[in-house]
C-alpha cells in the first residue's frame, strides 16, 4: 500500500510540472511530429539575400498566406485576400447531402491539438511595405474635411509605384494532424503570433510583440480541417547576438510553442519597454515573458 501511495505522489508532481503554467513546461523545447512531410513552397515574392536587422522590439505580422490539405508542392497566391476570404468560407461552412448550407460542427469549439513547426530549410520572402499605410490624402482648402479627390488620387498612384522593401521569411506552419476540425483565433487573418529568442541568461524573451485591433470586425476564427495546414511567415532577423529562437502563438487561452531554431539578433530587441509602453492592450498570454 506505501509503494502504491509513493508511486500516486510521484505522478502527481510529474503532472503538475507538465501544466501549461508552470515555468519549467514553458521552456521545456516541445516535441514536433509533423505527421507528413512538409510541402515545398513556391513563393510569389523574389528571392532575396536581406535579413531585418533593428535595435527595438518589432511589431509581429503573421498574415494567412496558404489555407489547404497537405500537398507535395504549395504554390502562394499574390491576391491573398480573395484567396483568403474564399478559404474561411469553404473550412467553416460546407453543403450536406440535401444541398442545404450548414456551418460546421463547431459546438465545442476545439482549439487544442494544433502544431506547430517553423521551417528553416526553406526562405521566403516578406515585403515590408505591404505593412505601410498611405497617409497622404489632401483636403480642399476653406472646405473642412472634404477631400481633393484629383490631388489625392495622383499621390495615391505615386504610392503605389514606391520601391519594395524584401526581406527574408521563414514559413510557419500551424498543422492539424487529428481526425477533428479544429479552430485558429484571427485577428485581421493575422494568426496571434510573436517571436522569442533565448537571452545569455537561458530565459525565453519576447522580441516581437502583437499589436490587437481596436475594432471588433477585425476578429474572428477558422475552420483547419483534419489533416490540413495554414503556412505564415515571420521576419528572420539578423544582429551580432547568435541564439535560438522560436514561434509563440496564443489560441483562445491556450499558448503554443514552436520548435526552437538558430538565428541571430541584436540585443536590444530584448528591451521590454519598447513592446509594454507601445502595445495599446497588453496581452498577459502572448506579450509577457515566457520564463
Amino acid at each position: 500500500m506505501n509503494k502504491i501511495k509513493a508511486l500516486l505522489i510521484i505522478k502527481a508532481v510529474i503532472f503538475s510540472l507538465a501544466l501549461p503554467g508552470n515555468a519549467l513546461s514553458q521552456n521545456k523545447e516541445p516535441v514536433i511530429n509533423p505527421a507528413r512531410k512538409l510541402p515545398v513552397i513556391i513563393d510569389f515574392l523574389p528571392e532575396t539575400n536581406k535579413k531585418l536587422s533593428t535595435n527595438s522590439v518589432t511589431v509581429a505580422q503573421t498574415t494567412f498566406m496558404f489555407l489547404e490539405a497537405y500537398a507535395d508542392t504549395v504554390r502562394l497566391h499574390a491576391d491573398r485576400q480573395a484567396y483568403l476570404q474564399s478559404t474561411y468560407w469553404r473550412n467553416r461552412y460546407y453543403t450536406d447531402s440535401r444541398g442545404i448550407y450548414k456551418m460546421r460542427d463547431n459546438s465545442s469549439r476545439r482549439k487544442s491539438g494544433l502544431e506547430i513547426f517553423a521551417d528553416t530549410t526553406q526562405c521566403l520572402t516578406i515585403d515590408l511595405e505591404d505593412y505601410s499605410w498611405f497617409r497622404s490624402t489632401v483636403y480642399l482648402p476653406s472646405e473642412g474635411y472634404r477631400v481633393d479627390s484629383v490631388k489625392t488620387k495622383e499621390l495615391y498612384a505615386r504610392w503605389l509605384q514606391r520601391p519594395r522593401n524584401y526581406i527574408q521569411a521563414v514559413p510557419v506552419f500551424l498543422a492539424n494532424n487529428t481526425n477533428d476540425t479544429l479552430f485558429l483565433d484571427f485577428q485581421d487573418h493575422n494568426a496571434l503570433m510573436i517571436q522569442e529568442a533565448l537571452d545569455e541568461n537561458g530565459n525565453w524573451r519576447p522580441i516581437e510583440y502583437w499589436q490587437y485591433s481596436k475594432c471588433g470586425n477585425s476578429y474572428g476564427e477558422t475552420g483547419i480541417l483534419p489533416h490540413y495546414f495554414i503556412m505564415v511567415k515571420v521576419n528572420k532577423y539578423y544582429g551580432d547576438f547568435e541564439t535560438l529562437l522560436r514561434v509563440k502563438l496564443r489560441n483562445g487561452e491556450k499558448v503554443i510553442y514552436s520548435n526552437s531554431f538558430k538565428g541571430s539578433i541584436n540585443k536590444a530587441q530584448f528591451a521590454p519597454q519598447a513592446w509594454g509602453n507601445d502595445t495599446d492592450f497588453p496581452d498577459p498570454l502572448l506579450n509577457r515573458l515566457s520564463n
